[in-house]
């Protein structure tokens, strides 16, 4: 591993770490306003690991369509994640949108 992903790493950790202390702390909005920001980071796994957080605390926090967006933008993402299409799949179900969902 170089530096460069070395630090990419440790960045993706501090920031996911750092949105699920303010999901604890009550500051749900500010958790997605850091996980949104890390959604847009250049590198791949940043953005994939913001976004599977992202869309587990809108679940936690009964906010299934906004959940949904997370997992739908996560499929977009890289569309070979079945775990990503099964949780899209779910999500899709529970809000009632079965069409999207087949």
């Amino acid at each position: 591993m170089t530096i460069a992903q070395r630090a990419s790493a440790l960045r993706r950790r501090l920031t996911l770490r750092a949105a699920e202390r303010e999901a604890q702390g009550g500051r749900i909005d500010a958790a997605f306003a850091r996980l949104s920001a890390a959604a847009q980071a250049p590198d791949l796994e940043t953005r994939r690991a913001a976004l599977q957080a992202a869309a587990r605390l809108a679940a936690q926090h009964g906010r299934p369509g906004e959940s949904a967006e997370h997992l739908r933008n996560l499929v977009r993402l890289d569309d070979a994640d079945v775990g990503a299409w099964w949780a899209l799949a779910q999500r899709l179900e529970e809000i009632g949108v079965y069409g999207e969902a087949a």
